[in-house]
């Protein structure tokens, strides 16, 4: 472990909410999380700036055993979203941008388009802003998104996360579009 992670807290494996199980990184999780991607590829291509084509199965293997290593330093948090009942992947989230030094997190998030609008992300993501401010001692949580991303406001809204401001990206959209960012944050209670 470097200098850099010690005495940070470990990330639990799985996070459990009233319906879903929020598994951590691992590379048994391949072939649903690849087949999640891939059904939900045109929705996730439009938002997500990593949904340039969607993944072989080995390459998908070794994102997970990337971000197994990233959870495992604090680098950054992915969680991958699996119905409690039947073990069906819906979804994934975490924190992909940390700063432990102002303890600032934020926190990304995706729904599989089969299970959009069943409140899966909004109970994912209340379970992520608890970890936050709850075990890894957060005094700020935030939600960024393209501007024109509406559902993924309202996510934001329904967590209790406030609308903080929108600026100019040095970034676009995967399409090409230039991106405006909306920031949406939670502080320390």
């Amino acid at each position: 472990m470097s200098q850099a992670t010690v005495g940070r807290p470990r990330v639990p494996r799985e996070l459990h909410t009233r319906r879903l199980v929020l598994k951590g990184p691992d590379p048994k999780l391949a072939e649903p999380l690849r087949a999640g991607v891939r059904d939900s590829f045109e929705a996730l291509h439009r938002w997500m700036e990593w949904a340039r084509e969607v993944p072989t199965l080995e390459e998908q293997r070794a994102h997970l055993e990337l971000t197994r290593a990233q959870n495992e330093t604090g680098e950054s948090v992915s969680y991958y979203f699996f119905l409690k009942d039947d073990d069906t992947f819906v979804g994934a989230g975490g924190f992909p941008r940390i700063d432990w030094d102002e303890l600032c997190f934020e926190i990304g998030y995706w729904c599989h388009t089969a299970h959009e609008g069943c409140g899966y992300v909004s109970e994912a993501v209340h379970a992520l802003t608890g970890l936050a401010f709850e075990h890894l001692g957060a005094r700020r949580v935030e939600i960024r998104m393209s501007e024109a991303n509406q559902k993924s406001w309202r996510v934001a809204e329904r967590c209790g996360f406030s609308f903080e401001r929108s600026f100019d990206d040095e970034i676009t959209d995967p399409d090409g579009t230039p991106r405006r960012t909306r920031v949406y944050v939670r502080s320390s209670p």
